[in-house]
């Protein structure tokens, strides 16, 4: 199953030390010294992109339908619980850990928020971030972001694919380049103008107005706006402004 595992952590900040140098120029000497307690074996530049978002309460993490989402730490830490118990509940759903194992592993599951709610902390998302639940986007310029987090899909040698093939390469990092983002010129108006009133057309997915008759976004050079609940996607794919 170890071989069969899919490799997230592919961004070189992974395997790029951080010095004491650049972790105190980056956090200052105090916070700095309490850092290092995090990590007895030393920090690469990925620990430190992550402590700086905890400094900053804001960890930025990709959204697959709507790009990029400036998240605090405390909801980005709930969500990678969410996202934990649902790789080990795919465990057992593929047979590579019981039912009895996973109940006392699972956070959320069964469980009233009431009870993880303390833990959604900093501390709980450097868990996320060592097991890579959450990883650092190769491609964070495809947003114009200096940084930008993804979502891992593992745990371990577990990941939420249907089978180890499901996520075998870095998905919405590779894809990213197929994306447009805004603020869209004239012309890419035009023609996203164009594709949503097209039998593909973009419709809002925000729980409020899925519970109804999907709107259809509407284009602007600011992005893809909901008309109902005024959410704004920005981007969109390069196929629909034209571009091959």
């Amino acid at each position: 199953m170890t071989s069969e595992a899919p490799a997230f952590d592919t961004h070189p900040y992974y395997r790029t030390p951080c010095s004491t140098s650049q972790l105190t120029a980056a956090l200052g000497k105090r916070r700095a010294r309490e850092t290092r307690r995090h990590y007895p074996n030393g920090l690469t530049l990925a620990d430190l992109a992550l402590e700086q978002a905890i400094d900053a309460d804001n960890f930025p993490l990709l959204d697959g339908a709507w790009g990029p989402k400036n998240t605090p730490i405390a909801v980005a830490a709930d969500f990678g619980l969410r996202l934990t118990d649902l790789v080990i509940s795919n465990g057992v759903a593929r047979g590579f850990i019981g039912e009895d194992e996973a109940r006392q592993k699972y956070v959320t599951i069964g469980r009233h928020h009431s009870e993880w709610r303390a833990i959604c902390n900093a501390d709980t998302l450097r868990m996320h971030h060592q097991n890579r639940v959450f990883v650092l986007s190769e491609m964070p310029e495809a947003f114009g972001l200096p940084v930008l987090w993804e979502i891992g899909y593992s745990l371990g040698d577990l990941n939420l694919g249907s089978g180890p093939e499901a996520f075998s390469r870095r998905t919405t990092a590779e894809d990213a380049v197929e994306m447009v983002t805004a603020p869209f010129n004239p012309a890419q108006v035009a023609a996203l103008s164009e594709w949503q009133m097209g039998a593909t057309a973009v419709r809002c997915g925000k729980t409020g107005c899925a519970l109804t008759e999907q709107p259809v976004l509407t284009a602007s050079a600011s992005g893809l706006t909901c008309p109902r609940c005024g959410a704004t996607r920005s981007w969109a794919w390069r196929a629909m402004i034209g571009e091959a």
